[in-house]
């Protein structure tokens, strides 16, 4: 009888130990569930990462500088091809009413078989005291240079002709930067910065 208790006693004591066990176990896999959840957070990381990237290669896309644009328009009376190239400054002028709002100004080089030319124009404004004053151009960090000035034969007022253009094509495939200085009715002297670079011009 003894033996029999004894016995029972063993078995008892070995299935309490085996309940345990079960229960430790259950609460192992307890904490690699909770570990999963922590590391969630990581991948919202990951996320936040690639919208950052895509903002900034949106920022550095949109802040790209103006460069020269080219056209070749044929003339339907002689048949030539007249080119052009043009680029406008990088800022915008301010001048008062009722030219207000920011302005562009645009350098352009042209040939319509007469030989090269240069236009500064302006999207509104008059330029003043061109024929007398010309304009001052800088070219990178140059001294600035005088160049005479012209009137369009029409009698604009937002265009000039910049003389010695052969000179002023050479100076400005030396350069990746200009600075124009003209002078506009009731506004003064007014600076104009173009980045030049890789002017492709041939005529």
């Amino acid at each position: 009888m003894k033996k029999t208790l004894a016995l029972i006693t063993i078995i008892a004591s070995l299935y309490s130990c085996s309940s345990s066990s079960s229960s430790s176990s259950a609460d192992s896999v307890g904490v690699d569930a909770s570990k999963a959840v922590v590391r969630k957070p990581d991948s919202t990381k990951g996320t936040s990462k690639d919208s950052t990237a895509k903002t900034a290669s949106q920022d550095s896309s949109g802040s790209s500088s103006a460069a020269w644009s080219y056209e070749e328009k044929t003339d339907k009376m002689t048949s030539k091809t007249n080119y052009y190239a043009a680029i406008d400054a990088i800022d915008k002028l301010d001048f008062p009413f009722p030219y207000d709002g920011g302005q562009t100004a645009t350098l352009t080089i042209r040939n319509a078989g007469s030989g090269n030319e240069a236009v500064l124009s302006i999207s509104k404004g008059q330029f003043t005291n061109v024929t007398d004053g010309g304009v001052q151009i800088k070219f990178d960090s140059a001294p600035p240079v005088k160049f005479t000035a012209s009137e369009p034969s029409d009698g604009s007022s937002d265009v000039i002709f910049i003389n010695g253009t052969n000179k002023l094509i050479k100076k400005i495939k030396a350069s990746s930067k200009i600075i124009i200085q003209a002078e506009f009715y009731e506004a003064g002297t007014k600076t104009m910065e173009f980045n030049v670079s890789n002017l492709k011009w041939e005529h």
